[in-house]
């Protein structure tokens, strides 16, 4: 039996595969939680991470979903990718600040949303 050739895949799904594996790692996953939540094989989700394999477009919406993202988040579209690295890790860090946050640091977050929210609705 010949010896198979790993596949060259298109540089879109190398980079889908990176980004996959920063935002999974970002948002605290193993695979395997990956893997389940978005009901495919754990060994799926490894061949995606190491870009052995091109998922479809239902499937990145279903990994998007699992990792509370964006397809966006998992698509490398260009310069606007460093934005996205620090989107991934503003979120890690605002989901760690309300989970672990007592009640006085939860009143000013909220308090300060709306004034952010106020500021990105303006530059528009």
């Amino acid at each position: 039996m010949a010896r198979r050739r790993p596949i060259n895949q298109a540089e879109i799904v190398r980079s889908f595969a990176e980004r996959l594996r920063q935002v999974r790692l970002a948002h605290g996953m193993t695979q395997a939680a990956l893997a389940t939540a978005a009901t495919v094989p754990a060994s799926y989700v490894s061949d995606l991470e190491q870009g052995k394999v091109a998922p479809g477009i239902d499937l990145v919406a279903r990994l998007a979903v699992a990792l509370g993202a964006t397809v966006a988040d998992l698509l490398v579209t260009g310069p606007s990718e460093a934005g996205a690295d620090v989107r991934v890790q503003l979120r890690q860090a605002f989901d760690a600040l309300v989970r672990d946050a007592d009640p006085d640091v939860l009143a000013a977050l909220a308090s300060v949303l709306p004034l952010l929210r106020e500021l990105t609705t303006r530059r528009r």
